[in-house]
């Protein structure tokens, strides 16, 4: 599913046919915890669960992604992987995504989230720092999870670099973050077009009641855009017989087939 120019939060149309979507992230002023995989924290102070993310993606340093409506359920089962072409001004920062189920009603559900520092792009047995100007490939695993998006409903992706509580902040400055007092704000930014083409990677289910089509790229649009006509060949995985929540609950059939799944999206900021 590739990542489209920037929507207009308002009327939801494009504000210019841009390559890249900027945000500044500021420490001192992170996106808020809400809901989500959170370990160690009191329940009252940040409960963990699926809720509404409508609020958090109406912030500046929050880039929201979404497709246009399904026309079919969609069943999603397996690894995820978020692949983000981004620029920092800052030598290190963070870079959060977190997948949501958009209802028809406007609510928006976080099914799954994760986060990568890019000094660990490479690996966390070293560092590697960025430049000013430099353009860098991010492999964020996502993960897995096993969701039905229903017809009617969208897929989203935010954007961010804050996700606090539930990660700790990254001060920016490359140090150790821990015994700094000191932070920097990074002006992000996150890329896509052909020659950067952000995008993330869904396991799709093809489900005995309801066969998907062939995997050609203007079928499986899904009415959305995809200014890079790419689309990823995903192995299909057997489905479990109830997933971890909402509706992935239900029994889920899955063909022994290789299927690809477009969908572009529009962000929102």
């Amino acid at each position: 599913m590739a990542l489209e120019p920037a929507l207009d939060d308002r009327q939801g149309a494009p504000t210019a046919e841009a390559s890249s979507d900027r945000y500044a992230y500021d420490p001192a002023d992170p996106a808020p915890s809400v809901g989500g995989l959170i370990c160690c924290i009191s329940r009252e102070a940040a409960p963990p669960g699926a809720y509404d993310q409508s609020e958090v993606g109406r912030r500046p340093d929050v880039l929201v992604y979404e497709t246009g409506v399904l026309d079919r359920d969609l069943e999603v089962t397996g690894p995820l992987t978020a692949t983000l072409y981004v620029s920092s001004s800052a030598k290190d920062t963070d870079f959060t995504v977190k997948l949501i189920d958009v209802h028809p009603d406007g609510k928006r559900y976080n099914i799954q989230e994760s986060i990568l520092r890019a000094r660990f792009r490479e690996g966390f047995e070293k560092e590697v720092f960025m430049e000013p100007g430099g353009v860098y490939r991010l492999e964020i695993d996502f993960h897995a999870t096993s969701n039905v998006f229903l017809e009617g409903h969208r897929i989203g992706l935010q954007v961010s670099s804050s996700n606090f509580p539930r990660f700790v902040r990254n001060l920016n400055t490359g140090g150790n973050n821990c015994d700094e007092t000191e932070w920097v704000v990074a002006e992000n930014t996150v890329h896509h077009s052909r020659e950067y083409p952000s995008h993330i990677t869904l396991p799709v289910q093809a489900r005995k009641s309801h066969q998907l089509p062939a995997a050609d790229a203007d079928a499986l649009a899904l009415r959305g855009r995809a200014p890079s006509s790419r689309f990823d060949i995903l192995s299909s995985m057997p489905a479990p017989a109830s997933g971890p929540r909402g509706h992935a609950g239900r029994r889920l059939d899955a063909l022994a087939t290789k299927v690809g799944e477009i969908c572009g999206l529009g962000v929102r900021r």
